[in-house]
């Protein structure tokens, strides 16, 4: 197996560290010997062409990712801390974490930051009740009660009412949102670049 570079992010607070990894082996063979290098991870979830491997070491809980790859395989191994301390600090993170202008029953399901070019990049995913129409109406109306200009996405034109990506500026800030519906309402993806 060969191994990139480990990665860090904080998701929620948490520090987490990833490395990607690529294999001449199957699937199966190079699931299992990841299993018995790492000796810990314990859990197996099977499906067509991916495998899932989990478990927990100390106060660590570790995932790897297995996809096959042509004729070898390629994946993702995680770690975060799974303290109950660490826990709850993340759970008590989420209400800091969530962007003022983002509707009240928009629940954040997921937010990290990281460092990208000198730029501090903050990532989340709210998911919504409702149709990515009305959550992008609410979520356009508090961005420019906030101060928010609405701008050009990249080299497309200032998007229309109907599309579902839109770009905003302030104050040496970008900001990237991604409408998409979900099978009970909708989910957006908020990209906040920020200068240093």
């Amino acid at each position: 197996m060969s191994w990139q570079p480990p990665q860090a992010i904080r998701a929620f607070g948490l520090p987490m560290t990833w490395r990607g990894m690529r294999s001449s082996l199957p699937l199966p063979q190079a699931a299992r010997a990841l299993a018995e290098h790492t000796g810990v991870l314990r859990q197996v979830w099977a499906m067509p062409r991916r495998v899932v491997l989990a478990g927990t070491h100390g106060t660590t809980h570790w995932v790897a990712e297995l996809v096959v790859q042509g004729q070898g395989t390629t994946g993702i191994l995680s770690s975060m801390p799974a303290d109950a301390a660490g826990l709850r600090r993340a759970v008590d993170a989420r209400a800091e974490l969530r962007m003022g202008w983002m509707p009240p029953q928009a629940y954040l399901r997921a937010s990290h930051v990281s460092g990208e070019a000198g730029r501090r990049v903050q990532q989340q995913v709210y998911a919504a009740p409702w149709p990515p129409a009305r959550l992008r109406v609410q979520v356009e109306e508090n961005l420019q009660a906030h101060g928010w200009l609405r701008t050009a996405v990249g080299d497309i034109p200032k998007p229309t009412a109907s599309e579902t990506v839109r770009a905003w500026r302030k104050n040496g800030q970008s900001l990237l949102l991604t409408f998409v519906p979900l099978a009970a309402g909708s989910a957006v993806y908020v990209r906040l670049d920020t200068d240093p």
